[in-house]
């Protein structure tokens, strides 16, 4: 008896864009109201990283024409094995 095993790997690239306005409106809505729902369009945002730790790293501050991108990549492995049977061989 034989056997064969397959792989195939399938790969999906995910990526979530959220402008520097979309953070103004969240903050801004009612349901949120941060500084009581008066954050400026043009006011500038620090981002950090922040670890399960507590440890905080400084990222970039974030100005009114920019866009923050969270990306990543979901990877599928998927093996399949095939047996041959009652092959002759002379």
């Amino acid at each position: 008896m034989a056997n064969k095993k397959d792989q195939l790997r399938s790969e999906e690239a995910f990526e979530f864009d959220i402008t520097h306005q979309d953070i103004v409106d969240m903050m801004n809505d009612p349901q949120v109201l941060i500084d009581g729902g008066h954050v400026s369009d043009s006011q500038e945002f620090h981002l950090f990283l922040k670890k399960n730790s507590g440890q905080e790293m400084f990222l970039k501050i974030m100005k009114a024409t920019d866009t923050l991108v969270i990306r990543f990549k979901k990877v599928e492995i998927v093996e399949d094995t095939v047996d041959f049977t009652g092959i002759d061989v002379v």
